[in-house]
């Protein structure tokens, strides 16, 4: 067989085996479909980002330290002292209050790493809350749930300004829809 046959042949069995430009119809879903979507996809998400946040990104404690408010122990807890008639949501409320973003957080918790990072990303330097070394860690811990709808982890919980944001899925929401700059602006933690 000729070359010249043999090219035309290919070129008609590839012409064939393409289909119809205007047959394509894409499927049609609705609104809900794609929360559900969403919803399903979003956990892992989340969970996937952190745990390649981590193993990329090595936990620089004094860099961190030196860049965010850690809220001294021992600062703290002369506060707790003079705010022992206070209730224990007068108190959060207090400490929510006392600075642009706050956030509550665990040492060990990588959800709470990932939220500080993020923040930091964003040129916030966030008020610490470090609830595993605070006296009364339980009481504020109780109270923080409490604020938060079921279902979601007690940290990190984050404040912006004195106004509950959420917790590690609603802070990662509002950055992915863009609603978390304009918020921190509105707040006065980012000028930019």
């Amino acid at each position: 067989m000729s070359e010249r046959v043999f090219a035309e042949l290919a070129t008609i069995h590839y012409q064939k085996s393409l289909p119809c430009r205007h047959s394509f119809d894409p499927p049609r879903t609705t609104p809900i479909l794609h929360l559900y979507i969403i919803h399903l996809l979003l956990p892992p998400l989340i969970a996937i980002v952190c745990l390649c946040y981590i193993a990329i990104v090595p936990f620089e404690e004094e860099e961190e330290r030196m860049r965010m408010q850690v809220v001294e122990t021992a600062a703290v807890e002369e506060e707790e002292a003079a705010a022992a008639m206070m209730s224990v949501y007068e108190r959060v409320a207090r400490m929510a209050s006392g600075n642009a973003v706050v956030v509550f957080s665990a040492s060990g918790c990588c959800m709470c790493h990932v939220v500080k990072r993020l923040l930091l990303g964003l040129g916030v330097g966030p008020a610490v809350y470090e609830l595993d070394q605070l006296a009364a860690a339980a009481d504020i811990q109780a109270a923080l749930s409490q604020l938060l709808p079921p279902g979601q982890p007690p940290v990190p919980v984050v404040f912006v300004g004195g106004r509950l944001l959420g917790g590690v899925e609603k802070v990662m929401a509002c950055h992915i829809n863009g609603t978390l700059v304009p918020l921190l602006k509105q707040a006065g933690a980012l000028w930019l």
